[in-house]
């Protein structure tokens, strides 16, 4: 694959930059966690990889690799709250019969 080097850009910080994006995705996907922390995690990755490759690989290249289809899917998703997180007691006291809750 090839990808195309903003003009005035150091090959070297671009392929370190490279680099160092690959092993944070792939710590990422080996994270554990629910959906709203992976979302989060995900969305997180995206932006800070952003940061760290403009101005070292062409936007198009970054759109192309970074903000996906799957990016802007994710970005859209609303991840609802656990039950337990939302529900009110029409009783009074706590919420779902949960201490604390």
């Amino acid at each position: 694959m090839l990808i195309t080097l903003e003009s005035g850009a150091d090959r070297h910080n671009a392929l370190k930059a490279l680099r160092e994006v690959i092993v944070d995705a792939g710590n990422l996907a080996s994270s554990q966690g629910g959906a709203k922390e992976l979302r989060v995690a995900y969305l997180t990755w995206v932006n800070a990889t952003r940061a760290r490759l403009r101005g070292q690989i062409s936007s198009g290249d970054l759109d192309r690799l970074v903000t996906t289809f799957r990016y802007i899917t994710v970005l859209s998703m609303q991840i609802p709250e656990p039950v337990w997180e939302r529900a009110s007691n029409p009783y009074g006291g706590h919420r779902c019969g949960y201490p604390g809750a």
